[in-house]
């Protein structure tokens, strides 16, 4: 092995900062660490690009081109509510299932949240519209619990009330 002797340009000392490359080259960590914040602030917008390309790689094997068809294909739009992307401070999130990390659309991050939050589930989905339907129904102020009864799952009304008398004293 290579003995690291010496100094770089910027008069950094080998045995400190050196490190040798593939090709068996010397190099130095500090100037290259250096380098790198320099070309990042000359390039801030660039770098921005480049890691939006490498996410949308990485985590949802898509290009950047793939996403502006979506966007193209979505009218700019979230593919739940609708409200177009000039509506939000951010870009549309790409929504994919968890299970089989297969893109399924663009959403907001109100929706993409919503559904995260329901842990993509149908069934709790659903529920939650029923609960919602069902306090509609009437303006009497009601209370509605969820209730799993064995295997069935219930709305179970439970009226709240509204005319208690105080104790006087």
């Amino acid at each position: 092995m290579r003995e690291l002797v010496g100094y770089c340009k910027r008069e950094h000392d080998y045995s400190i900062y050196g490190k040798i490359d593939k090709r068996g080259n010397f190099y130095c960590t500090k100037c290259q660490r250096i380098s790198q914040k320099e070309w990042l602030e000359k390039n801030e917008g660039k770098t921005k690009e480049i890691k939006r390309k490498s996410h949308f790689k990485t985590k949802y094997g898509i290009s950047v081109k793939d996403y502006e068809q979506m966007e193209k294909d979505h009218k700019g739009c979230c593919a739940i509510c609708g409200i177009h992307k000039n509506g939000f401070d951010k870009d549309l999130y790409i929504d994919h299932c968890h299970d089989s990390n297969k893109v399924r659309g663009l959403l907001c991050q109100s929706c993409n949240s919503g559904l995260g939050f329901f842990k993509d589930n149908i069934r709790l989905m659903l529920k939650a519209i029923e609960y919602l339907e069902y306090s509609r129904e009437d303006e009497r102020q009601k209370k509605w619990i969820v209730c799993n009864i064995g295997e069935e799952e219930k709305l179970i009304e439970a009226e709240v009330c509204t005319d208690v008398q105080g104790v006087s004293g």
